[in-house]
């Protein structure tokens, strides 16, 4: 299990790569066992993930034809939970096959270890929208909007935590964080078009 001390550590080297210092690479375990460890980040993550399936199920009712009592809340936590946990995995699966093709494979464990602990800032710097909109001082249209700002910040984030973690090119970094964005809308569409939701 994560100990408080290695999460008190990585939060800092996550905060540090935020703020593009490569020395934050040093807070991170990224021994074997703390390459599997990091996966678990998940768990702290899972008040964030609540929040947004909160929203979502909120901008569901919003703009579809479903109510309260005809929302299929089953069907939409099992594809929000299918979502994030394929997500969460196919990632670094992938890479693990593709880190040597694109010169990255000694870097491969620090950079997954890197950006498994950098997703709670991820979560952190989405948060403010959702909460505003939860909360009802925004709007739909003004949600989407605050989404977007933050998905470039966020992007701007993971670029910088692949280009220090991978060692690579800015080309490769780019790629990898483009990679990783349409990865995830393939997965949440397919989840959902297979779910029915």
């Amino acid at each position: 299990m994560i100990t408080t001390d290695e999460i008190s550590r990585s939060f800092r080297g996550a905060y540090l790569l935020l703020r593009g210092r490569r020395e934050g690479m040093r807070e991170f375990d990224t021994s074997l066992s703390g390459f599997w460890r990091s996966f678990q980040v998940i768990l702290l993550l899972i008040p964030f993930y609540l929040l947004l399936f909160s929203v979502e199920r909120k901008l569901y009712l919003t703009q579809s034809a479903f109510s309260n009592e005809t929302f299929p809340e089953g069907r939409f936590f099992v594809s929000g939970v299918l979502t994030i946990g394929i997500d969460w995995i196919a990632y670094p699966a992938i890479l693990a096959i593709l880190a040597r093709p694109l010169g990255f494979a000694r870097a491969y464990a620090p950079y997954i270890v890197a950006y498994n602990w950098s997703m709670i800032f991820v979560a952190i710097i989405l948060l403010p929208p959702y909460l505003l909109y939860s909360f009802g001082v925004v709007s739909v249209d003004a949600l989407l909007l605050l989404q977007l700002m933050c998905t470039i910040f966020v992007l701007r984030y993971q670029y910088t935590v692949a280009r220090i973690a991978t060692l690579t090119t800015m080309g490769v970094a780019i790629g990898l964080v483009a990679f990783n964005f349409v990865l995830s809308l393939v997965v949440e569409l397919f989840i959902g078009h297979t779910i029915g939701i």
